[in-house]
C-alpha cells in the first residue's frame, strides 16, 4: 500500500517536472504576470515608501520580497494566526473589510489572486481607498473570470474544486479558499475603484503558462499551444488568464 502511494506521489512530481521543463523552454520567464506585476511595483518603491500586501499569506512571500527596498512592509491575512514584527515587516491577523491602519498611512497597495475571494469588493475597496495616501498607487493582479478554466470552475460547488485541486496540483483542501468572482473583470473592477475615489492609471489583460493543467504533460502540451495562440492574437485579450490593474488615489 505504502509503495504504491510512493509511486503514485513519484509520477506526479516527475509530471510537474516535465511540465515546468516545457515552461521553462517556452515562457521567458520575466514575460510571465507574477514577474510583470512585480517589475511594476518595483519601479515605484523607494526607501521611503510604506507598502500593504492584502492577501499576504501564511509566508508573506512576495512581501518578504519587497521588504528590502522599503521603509516599512505590512501584510494582512486572515490566515495568519499572530501578528509577527521582524525588522521593517509588520504582518498582521486580519480582514481587508476593516484594514487596521490610519487612513492615508500607506503609499502603495497590492493585492495578488484575492479579488476572486472577496464576499465583498466593495468594503475591501472602500478601505483600499480610505488607508491609501493621496497620490499613492493600488496595484490588483486577479483571474479573469472569462478565462475558459475560471469560466468552467465558476459553476462547480467549492466541494468539487477543493477536490480537483487536490488530485490537480495536491492542494490541502483548506488551502482551496471559496471564490465568488464579484469583481474579476475589467469593467467591475473600474467601478468598484471608481466608488472608491480611485483613478484607473492602466488595465491589462495578462498570459500566464497554463499551470492548472499540469497533472498531466499531454494536456499541458496542448493548453501551452492554445495559450501561445492567445498571445499571439490582441483580438483574443479578454480570455487571457490574469487582469493586472494599476489604480491610483488622487492628489
Amino acid at each position: 500500500m505504502k509503495s504504491g502511494v510512493c509511486e503514485k506521489l513519484v509520477g506526479k512530481i516527475s509530471t510537474i517536472r516535465r511540465c515546468k521543463n516545457i515552461r521553462d523552454r517556452v515562457f521567458d520567464r520575466e514575460q510571465l504576470s507574477k514577474a510583470i506585476f512585480k517589475r511594476a511595483v518595483l519601479e515605484l518603491i523607494s526607501s521611503e515608501t510604506s507598502i500593504l500586501d492584502l492577501g499576504c499569506g501564511r509566508r508573506a512571500s512576495f512581501l518578504r520580497s519587497l521588504s528590502p527596498f522599503v521603509r516599512k512592509a505590512y501584510g494582512l491575512d486572515l490566515e495568519i494566526s499572530e501578528s509577527i514584527i521582524d525588522d521593517n515587516i509588520h504582518i498582521m491577523q486580519g480582514d481587508a473589510e476593516a484594514i487596521p491602519l490610519d487612513d492615508s498611512s500607506v503609499d502603495i497597495i497590492t493585492m495578488i489572486n484575492v479579488v476572486e475571494h472577496l464576499r465583498d469588493p466593495k468594503k475591501v475597496f472602500l478601505e483600499c481607498g480610505r488607508v491609501l495616501r493621496p497620490g499613492g498607487s493600488f496595484f490588483l493582479m486577479t483571474p479573469n473570470k472569462f478565462y475558459p478554466p475560471i469560466f468552467i470552475g465558476r459553476a462547480l460547488p467549492h466541494f468539487i474544486r477543493q477536490w480537483a485541486n487536490s488530485v490537480i496540483t495536491s492542494t490541502r483542501s483548506e488551502d482551496t479558499f471559496r471564490s465568488y468572482y464579484k469583481a474579476n473583470s475589467a469593467k467591475a473592477l473600474v467601478h468598484i475603484c471608481s466608488l472608491a475615489g480611485l483613478s484607473v492609471d492602466s488595465i491589462k489583460y495578462l498570459s500566464n503558462h497554463p499551470e492548472y493543467f499540469m497533472f498531466s504533460t499531454l494536456v499541458y502540451r496542448f493548453a501551452v499551444a492554445i495559450e501561445l495562440f492567445v498571445i499571439k492574437h490582441e483580438t483574443l485579450r479578454w480570455f487571457r488568464q490574469r487582469i493586472f490593474c494599476h489604480f491610483i488615489k488622487p492628489e
